[in-house]
Protein backbone atom coordinates (compact mmCIF):
# COMPACT_ATOMS: atom_id res chain seq x y z
CA UNK A 1 0.00 0.00 0.00
CA UNK A 2 2.43 2.73 1.34
CA UNK A 3 5.23 3.20 3.35
CA UNK A 4 5.30 4.36 6.88
CA UNK A 5 3.82 7.83 7.06
CA UNK A 6 6.55 9.64 9.65
CA UNK A 7 6.90 12.91 9.66
CA UNK A 8 8.15 16.15 11.39
CA UNK A 9 8.56 19.90 10.82
CA UNK A 10 12.58 19.76 10.05
CA UNK A 11 11.81 16.84 7.57
CA UNK A 12 9.08 17.83 5.14
CA UNK A 13 9.33 20.29 2.56
CA UNK A 14 5.55 21.92 2.51
CA UNK A 15 3.74 24.64 4.33
CA UNK A 16 3.31 23.54 7.91
CA UNK A 17 -0.86 23.84 8.87
CA UNK A 18 -1.88 24.35 12.48
CA UNK A 19 -5.48 23.32 11.68
CA UNK A 20 -6.48 23.37 15.80
CA UNK A 21 -4.83 26.30 16.69
CA UNK A 22 -3.16 25.17 19.25
CA UNK A 23 0.74 25.55 18.84
CA UNK A 24 1.43 22.03 17.45
CA UNK A 25 2.09 21.52 13.72
CA UNK A 26 -0.35 18.64 12.95
CA UNK A 27 -0.16 19.03 9.23
CA UNK A 28 1.69 19.93 5.68
CA UNK A 29 0.44 21.32 2.22
CA UNK A 30 1.80 21.15 -0.59
CA UNK A 31 1.43 23.28 -4.14
CA UNK A 32 2.74 20.43 -6.66
CA UNK A 33 2.60 21.78 -9.68
CA UNK A 34 3.90 25.46 -8.28
CA UNK A 35 0.56 27.51 -8.95
CA UNK A 36 0.60 28.77 -5.88
CA UNK A 37 -2.02 27.04 -4.48
CA UNK A 38 -2.33 23.84 -2.20
CA UNK A 39 -3.16 20.83 -3.63
CA UNK A 40 -1.92 17.45 -1.46
CA UNK A 41 -2.42 17.53 2.27
CA UNK A 42 -0.50 15.29 4.67
CA UNK A 43 -2.11 15.68 8.69
CA UNK A 44 -1.52 14.13 11.66
CA UNK A 45 -4.84 14.34 13.80
CA UNK A 46 -3.99 12.18 16.63
CA UNK A 47 -0.86 13.73 17.37
CA UNK A 48 1.22 10.58 17.25
CA UNK A 49 4.03 11.82 14.66
CA UNK A 50 2.51 9.75 12.03
CA UNK A 51 0.29 10.90 9.52
CA UNK A 52 -3.37 9.24 9.08
CA UNK A 53 -4.98 11.42 6.63
CA UNK A 54 -3.89 12.30 3.19
CA UNK A 55 -6.43 14.75 0.51
CA UNK A 56 -5.30 15.13 -3.01
CA UNK A 57 -6.31 17.56 -5.97
CA UNK A 58 -4.85 15.34 -8.74
CA UNK A 59 -6.45 17.07 -11.47
CA UNK A 60 -5.70 20.87 -10.05
CA UNK A 61 -9.59 22.13 -10.82
CA UNK A 62 -9.25 23.77 -7.07
CA UNK A 63 -11.24 20.08 -5.30
CA UNK A 64 -10.33 17.01 -3.61
CA UNK A 65 -10.52 14.03 -5.73
CA UNK A 66 -8.59 11.79 -3.55
CA UNK A 67 -8.26 10.44 -0.33
CA UNK A 68 -6.91 8.18 2.06
CA UNK A 69 -6.83 7.11 5.86
CA UNK A 70 -4.61 5.15 8.92
CA UNK A 71 -7.73 3.63 10.29
CA UNK A 72 -5.36 1.84 12.94
CA UNK A 73 -2.92 4.58 13.71
CA UNK A 74 0.20 2.15 12.41
CA UNK A 75 1.64 4.94 9.65
CA UNK A 76 0.34 3.32 6.54
CA UNK A 77 -2.87 4.30 4.95
CA UNK A 78 -5.57 1.59 4.58
CA UNK A 79 -8.19 3.49 3.11
CA UNK A 80 -8.63 5.20 0.19
CA UNK A 81 -11.37 7.00 -1.62
CA UNK A 82 -11.50 8.98 -5.27
CA UNK A 83 -14.06 11.02 -6.91
CA UNK A 84 -13.75 9.62 -10.40
CA UNK A 85 -16.29 11.78 -11.75
CA UNK A 86 -15.31 15.55 -10.69
CA UNK A 87 -18.91 15.73 -9.14
CA UNK A 88 -17.25 16.25 -5.69
CA UNK A 89 -18.27 13.43 -3.80
CA UNK A 90 -16.12 10.11 -2.98
CA UNK A 91 -17.18 7.05 -5.22
CA UNK A 92 -15.00 4.46 -4.87
CA UNK A 93 -13.56 3.10 -1.70
CA UNK A 94 -10.21 0.50 -1.78
CA UNK A 95 -9.28 -0.40 1.75
CA UNK A 96 -7.18 -2.60 3.62
CA UNK A 97 -9.31 -4.35 6.42
CA UNK A 98 -6.61 -6.84 7.86
CA UNK A 99 -3.59 -4.54 7.22
CA UNK A 100 -1.87 -6.84 5.24
CA UNK A 101 -0.56 -3.55 3.03
CA UNK A 102 -3.21 -5.62 0.26
CA UNK A 103 -6.74 -4.04 -0.87
CA UNK A 104 -8.76 -6.54 0.34
CA UNK A 105 -12.27 -4.88 -0.17
CA UNK A 106 -13.73 -2.28 -2.99
CA UNK A 107 -17.00 -0.30 -3.17
CA UNK A 108 -18.28 1.48 -5.84
CA UNK A 109 -20.96 4.01 -6.72
CA UNK A 110 -21.28 3.98 -10.73
CA UNK A 111 -23.80 6.48 -11.25
CA UNK A 112 -23.27 9.04 -8.70
CA UNK A 113 -25.62 8.76 -6.38
CA UNK A 114 -24.35 8.64 -3.08
CA UNK A 115 -25.11 4.67 -2.70
CA UNK A 116 -22.90 2.08 -3.29
CA UNK A 117 -23.90 0.16 -6.24
CA UNK A 118 -20.91 -2.65 -6.66
CA UNK A 119 -18.86 -4.57 -3.49
CA UNK A 120 -16.06 -6.72 -4.06
CA UNK A 121 -14.04 -8.56 -1.62
CA UNK A 122 -10.88 -10.89 -1.22
CA UNK A 123 -11.71 -13.45 1.36
CA UNK A 124 -8.86 -15.07 1.78
CA UNK A 125 -6.74 -12.58 1.61
CA UNK A 126 -4.17 -13.42 -1.10
CA UNK A 127 -4.54 -10.52 -3.29
CA UNK A 128 -7.02 -11.38 -5.61
CA UNK A 129 -10.96 -10.53 -5.48
CA UNK A 130 -12.97 -13.36 -4.94
CA UNK A 131 -16.64 -11.93 -4.50
CA UNK A 132 -18.27 -9.37 -6.07
CA UNK A 133 -22.31 -8.09 -6.11
CA UNK A 134 -23.58 -5.02 -7.99
CA UNK A 135 -27.39 -3.28 -7.83
CA UNK A 136 -27.52 -3.11 -11.65
CA UNK A 137 -30.53 -0.85 -11.35
CA UNK A 138 -29.59 1.01 -8.64
CA UNK A 139 -32.58 0.43 -6.70
CA UNK A 140 -30.59 -0.05 -3.26
CA UNK A 141 -30.86 -3.91 -3.51
CA UNK A 142 -28.11 -6.15 -5.14
CA UNK A 143 -29.33 -8.45 -7.60
CA UNK A 144 -25.98 -10.03 -9.20
CA UNK A 145 -23.11 -11.57 -7.57
CA UNK A 146 -20.00 -13.93 -8.60
CA UNK A 147 -18.02 -16.02 -6.44
CA UNK A 148 -14.54 -17.98 -7.05
CA UNK A 149 -15.65 -20.13 -4.09
CA UNK A 150 -12.37 -22.40 -4.62
CA UNK A 151 -9.96 -19.58 -5.16
CA UNK A 152 -8.54 -20.16 -8.05
CA UNK A 153 -8.76 -16.83 -10.21
CA UNK A 154 -11.65 -18.21 -11.72
CA UNK A 155 -15.32 -17.22 -11.03
CA UNK A 156 -17.31 -20.37 -10.92
CA UNK A 157 -20.27 -19.29 -9.14
CA UNK A 158 -22.70 -16.03 -10.37
CA UNK A 159 -26.50 -15.62 -9.66
CA UNK A 160 -28.79 -13.08 -11.05
CA UNK A 161 -32.49 -11.57 -10.11
CA UNK A 162 -33.35 -10.74 -13.64
CA UNK A 163 -36.60 -8.92 -13.37
CA UNK A 164 -35.28 -7.62 -9.41
CA UNK A 165 -38.22 -8.77 -7.57
CA UNK A 166 -35.92 -10.23 -5.09
CA UNK A 167 -35.75 -13.83 -5.66
CA UNK A 168 -32.44 -15.15 -7.92
CA UNK A 169 -34.05 -16.16 -11.14
CA UNK A 170 -30.66 -17.45 -12.95
CA UNK A 171 -28.18 -19.44 -11.01
CA UNK A 172 -24.86 -20.48 -12.62
CA UNK A 173 -22.23 -23.23 -10.95
CA UNK A 174 -20.96 -26.73 -10.91
CA UNK A 175 -23.70 -28.29 -9.10
CA UNK A 176 -23.14 -31.98 -9.52
CA UNK A 177 -20.03 -31.13 -9.33
CA UNK A 178 -18.34 -33.09 -12.42
CA UNK A 179 -16.32 -30.11 -13.52
CA UNK A 180 -18.55 -28.48 -15.80
CA UNK A 181 -20.44 -25.11 -15.60
CA UNK A 182 -24.44 -26.29 -14.97
CA UNK A 183 -26.79 -23.15 -15.08
CA UNK A 184 -30.45 -23.01 -13.53
CA UNK A 185 -33.09 -20.60 -14.78
CA UNK A 186 -36.92 -19.87 -13.39
CA UNK A 187 -39.35 -19.08 -15.43
CA UNK A 188 -40.54 -15.31 -13.57
CA UNK A 189 -44.24 -16.86 -14.90
CA UNK A 190 -44.94 -19.76 -13.01
CA UNK A 191 -41.32 -19.81 -10.99
CA UNK A 192 -40.40 -23.23 -12.33
CA UNK A 193 -37.19 -24.42 -12.85
CA UNK A 194 -34.77 -25.49 -15.53
CA UNK A 195 -32.12 -27.16 -14.79
CA UNK A 196 -29.15 -26.90 -17.92
CA UNK A 197 -26.56 -30.02 -16.97
CA UNK A 198 -23.83 -30.37 -19.45
CA UNK A 199 -23.88 -33.71 -19.02
CA UNK A 200 -27.62 -34.73 -18.85
CA UNK A 201 -29.62 -35.47 -22.35
CA UNK A 202 -33.35 -33.85 -22.91
CA UNK A 203 -35.35 -34.42 -20.46
CA UNK A 204 -38.70 -32.54 -19.06
CA UNK A 205 -36.24 -30.21 -16.98
CA UNK A 206 -32.80 -30.70 -17.97
CA UNK A 207 -30.83 -30.43 -21.31
CA UNK A 208 -27.01 -30.42 -22.56
CA UNK A 209 -26.14 -27.01 -23.17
Amino acid sequence: MTDDLDFHADDVDGIPLDVNDDGVIDGFGFDTNHDGLIDAVVMDTDGDGLADFAAVDSDFDGNIDTVGYDTNSDGRLDVFGSDTDGDGIIDVVAADTDYDSRVDAVVIDTNADGRADVFAADTNSDGVIDVAVSDTNHDGVFDHAIADTNHDGVFDVAVADIDHDGVVDVAVADFNNDGRIDAVAVNTTDRRPSVFDSDVGPDTDAFRV
